[in-house]
């Protein structure tokens, strides 16, 4: 999990300092996560555990986001906020230490193809779209 947590770092994405696995509610100061354990998973499955609860969290929690840049139509709004959270999980995946191999292997094709443009690019072009990913994902109608 340390890997994984200095590779979101990077990114500016920083763990507070309590990551668990736990039932409990988490809290800006203590992330839980759901990873299951059980003895046919393997370390990506575990990655992929904890990151998946990551995206959520930062999809429900960003500040920055404003409606403003939204598609009015709430279809579209729906379609561009569930892609994008797709694509931010498989990127974060990727920067939180899983070989961009086993996470192109475990991604469908029309995923992938956006995210490895985004991760061929620089870390600070990397960082511009996680966050304009975060504020598309928040376009989700209420």
């Amino acid at each position: 999990m340390s890997t994984a947590i200095a590779g979101l770092r990077v990114i500016g994405v920083s763990a507070p300092s309590v990551v668990t696995e736990s039932r409990q509610q988490s809290t800006p100061q203590r992330w839980t996560v759901t990873v299951k354990q059980d003895p046919s998973f393997t370390p990506q499955d575990i990655l992929s555990g904890l990151v998946s609860d990551l995206a959520l969290r930062l999809s429900n929690s960003d500040p920055r986001n404003s409606r403003a840049n939204c598609p009015t139509n709430p279809s579209d709004a729906v379609q561009q906020a569930f892609e994008s959270q797709d694509q931010m999980r498989v990127w974060l995946t990727v920067r939180a230490g899983m070989s961009p191999q086993d996470a192109q292997r475990r991604t469908d094709p029309q995923l992938w193809a956006p995210v490895a443009r985004v991760l061929s690019g620089s870390l600070s072009s990397q960082k511009n779209w996680f966050h304009s990913a975060l504020a598309r994902v928040g376009c989700m109608p209420t």
